[in-house]
């Protein structure tokens, strides 16, 4: 049996500084809520697949993220994606 091998980490705290923005801020911009950021940021929990994904788009550039989010209705698009990431 081959072991999977498990993506690095993220370092969220890292890339919510290269956005200049608090906890609060960058969990009611980006669509999740305070406690997800703040347990991955103390690694009580790591992001897994698209919302892993997401956090490595923010991280190359946050700027052009919170543009589609604006430019689809971010609220809906925020919305569905606290949901989606708070039921695993």
């Amino acid at each position: 049996m081959t072991k999977r091998k498990r993506p690095p980490a993220l370092d969220i705290a890292a890339i919510r500084a290269k956005t200049g923005l608090s906890q609060s801020a960058f969990a009611a911009r980006f669509g999740f809520s305070i406690n997800q950021v703040c347990d991955w940021e103390q690694s009580r929990s790591r992001p897994l697949g698209g919302v892993r994904a997401y956090l490595q788009l923010i991280e190359h550039d946050h700027r052009a993220v919170l543009a589609m989010l604006r430019s689809s209705g971010g609220r809906r698009a925020s919305a569905s994606l606290r949901s989606a990431s708070s039921a695993r």
